[in-house]
C-alpha cells in the first residue's frame, strides 16, 4: 500500500506494505520488510542490509501474537461473511467466505497487529 501524493505531503514518512515506489527516498519511505524490494532491488544500494525493525524480541512473544491473531481472525470472520453476503445480496456459507477471505483477513491482521 502506498499513500497518494497529496496524503504523503501531510506526513513526514510513508509506510509501504508492498512494493516500494520508483521514487523511493530512504529518508521518507519506510518499507515493512524485504518483500517491499522485489522487482525494485536496483533502487536502493545494499537493500539487503536495510535496517528493518524486528516486531518481537523473543520467539515467545511471536508465538503469543500469532495465537492472538488466529483467535481474532476466527472471531471476525462470521461478521465479515454476514456483511459480504448482505453487500453482495448473496447467502454464501461461512465456509465459502473462509476460502475467499481468510487469507486476506489473516494478512491484514498480521500487517496491522501491534
Amino acid at each position: 500500500m502506498t499513500l497518494l501524493q497529496e496524503d504523503q505531503d501531510r506526513f513526514d514518512v510513508a509506510f509501504h506494505l508492498t512494493t516500494i515506489p520508483g521514487t523511493f527516498d530512504k529518508d521518507i519511505d519506510v518499507p515493512l520488510g524485504p518483500h517491499c524490494f522485489i522487482g525494485r532491488e536496483s533502487l536502493v544500494d545494499n537493500w539487503t542490509g536495510y535496517p528493518f525493525v524486528e516486531a518481537y524480541s523473543t520467539d515467545e512473544e511471536l508465538v503469543l501474537a500469532a495465537d492472538k491473531i488466529g483467535v481474532l481472525s476466527e472471531v471476525l470472520l462470521p461478521g465479515l461473511a454476514e456483511k459480504l453476503n448482505t453487500l453482495n445480496k448473496q447467502n454464501y456459507s461461512e465456509s465459502f467466505w473462509r476460502i475467499v477471505c481468510f487469507p486476506w483477513l489473516l494478512e491484514l491482521i498480521q500487517k496491522t497487529w501491534t
